[in-house]
This record gives structure tokens, C-alpha cells and sequence, in this order.
């Protein structure tokens, strides 16, 4: 199995630890820096490829190539040249993670993204599945930050409610598809079975940490201050902040649903046990 992603941020991070119990190699190509190394047992390759023969060399013998989400454009390019590779090599299946409501028409860059690398999985004829995923609770971690004697979760989302989904749970349906044979190519919409809102993971948050955890709904351009004040870069911000605009306005609405459930054959963990893991984490930084 190779593991493709822009890196090792947030989201790519769950996704393999939902695979690292899969039978079999399993390698993480990274195609810009990592922010932090993969899980345990994945080989990892930081390597921006330019030549076809390249890819060959890397992609000879793999079975399944799992692509991830990335915000740069220049990285879906070599993605993309990746899935054509991967029709020549003889992999084969693809498995491609991507966001709701990605398309190569869409108003809003990251969502194209998804869009043209899925237009090119379908181009390549390599069976595959695609797994379009309602918000990751992953990235509540970029919205979540100290405020005097507690925390605050800060960002433009008003009353806004998203059937989360946990990366690690999306890992774990890719590794038991992708394993087992796809088949007939399928598109699956995966997402929690329930809305959750701000203001309630505020609150969840607040109970499992013990400290105030304050919802604070701010207009576009205070979140994107704050984002640069992480230190993210600007096109990253863009891309980001145009995105959570567009699930906010309601332009693309995940449903919630018992799909992803019913591949896993479990429950889904769910945006409370999530928070619980995060509330371990911030009650060591209040």
C-alpha cells in the first residue's frame, strides 16, 4: 500500500493510523514537507517527483495507492500524474479520500482539487473507491486556542452543525475495502450520524476538560488573523477559510448517515470520544 498526501498534517495522520493495522508494506510518500512523522509502521519517502521513471520505480509492486486531500495545487499535479503511473504499473486499486461535494466545477479551490484528481481516477480505469467525507473532526484543532484561564473555539461558523467524521475511522473502511478487493468501482459518502454544532463541542469540550471552553463566532477576516497568527501559510488560509465559508453557507450540506457504520461494522467513535482524546491533550496545556 503507498500512501499519498501533501504531508503528515492532522487529517493524514488519522487516515494512517486507521490503516497501520492493515496486512502488508505500507508507504507514506509525502509530497512536500511533514509536520510530524507517520505512524508506526509505515515506511515514510519525502520526495517531490518529476520524472515519470520516477514514479514507476516507487509505485512497481504496490497493490493499492490511497490518495489524501492537499490544498496545494502543484502537489494535486503530481497526484494526479501519480494515478497515471499507477494505470501503467499495474496497481491494482485506488482508493481516494476526498472531501464532500469535490468537483471540477466547483466555485471553491479546494473542493476543485478533489475534483480534477477524481475526474483522473476515473480516467485511469484502476478500480477504486472514493470515499467523500463530511468535515474531519481532525481539524477542530485549528479553531481551538487558550483564552485566559481556559480555552476557546474560534472561527466563522455561526450557527453551522456537520455530521464529523473521524480520519481514523476513514482509515479503517479504506484498509478494509481496498484489502479485500473493490470490485465494481464505488463512490461512498461517509459521515457521522449525527449534526453536531459549535457551540456544543464548546460545551462537550468544557465538561471533559473542566475549564471554560468558550464558542467564539467570528466574521472571515478575524479568523483569518488567526490562522496566520499559527503561523499557517497564506494560500493554506485561503484555501481553508473559503472552504469553511462554503459548508457554513450551506452550498454543500453533508447528510448525516449510517454508511460509514455499516462499513465498519461498528460504531463510529464519534464527535465525544474525539473530544475526550482532545481534552487529554489541552488539560496538560491550561
Amino acid at each position: 500500500m503507498l500512501v499519498v498526501s501533501a504531508g503528515v498534517g492532522m487529517v493524514a495522520q488519522g487516515v494512517m493510523l486507521g490503516l497501520a493495522n492493515a496486512r502488508g508494506r505500507k508507504l507514506h510518500l509525502a509530497l512536500s514537507g511533514a509536520e510530524r512523522p507517520p505512524p508506526f509502521g509505515f515506511e515514510s519517502v519525502v520526495l517531490r517527483m518529476r520524472a515519470a521513471h520516477e514514479r514507476a520505480r516507487l509505485l512497481e509492486g504496490e497493490t493499492c495507492v490511497v490518495l489524501l486531500p492537499a490544498y496545494d495545487r502543484a502537489i494535486v499535479d503530481e497526484q494526479v500524474a501519480i494515478v497515471a503511473t499507477a494505470r501503467d504499473v499495474g496497481v491494482q486499486s485506488i482508493a481516494l479520500v476526498t472531501l464532500a461535494g469535490a468537483d471540477a466545477a466547483s466555485p471553491v479551490e479546494l473542493l476543485r482539487h478533489g475534483g480534477q484528481l477524481l475526474r483522473a481516477v476515473e480516467a485511469s480505469g484502476v478500480p477504486r473507491v472514493t470515499l467523500h467525507c463530511a468535515p474531519f473532526a481532525q481539524n477542530l484543532g485549528l479553531f481551538t486556542e487558550r483564552d485566559g484561564a481556559g480555552f476557546a473555539l474560534v472561527g466563522p461558523f455561526r450557527g453551522a452543525a456537520f455530521p464529523w467524521i473521524d480520519a481514523r475511522d476513514v482509515g479503517e473502511i479504506v484498509a478494509a475495502m481496498s484489502w479485500t478487493g473493490v470490485g465494481p468501482s464505488l463512490d461512498l459518502m461517509v459521515s457521522g450520524d449525527e449534526r453536531v454544532d459549535f457551540a456544543s463541542i464548546s460545551a462537550m469540550l468544557s465538561r471533559e476538560t473542566g475549564r471554560s471552553v468558550r464558542f467564539v463566532d467570528v466574521l472571515m477576516p478575524a479568523a483569518r488573523g488567526r490562522l496566520e497568527a499559527c503561523g499557517l501559510p497564506a494560500t493554506r488560509i485561503r484555501l481553508i477559510t473559503e472552504y469553511w465559508d462554503h459548508l457554513v453557507n450551506g452550498a454543500t450540506r453533508p447528510a448525516p448517515s449510517l454508511r460509514a457504520r455499516t462499513l465498519l461494522g461498528r460504531p463510529l467513535r464519534g464527535v465525544g470520544p474525539f473530544l475526550q482524546e482532545m481534552a487529554r491533550e489541552l488539560r496538560p496545556a491550561a
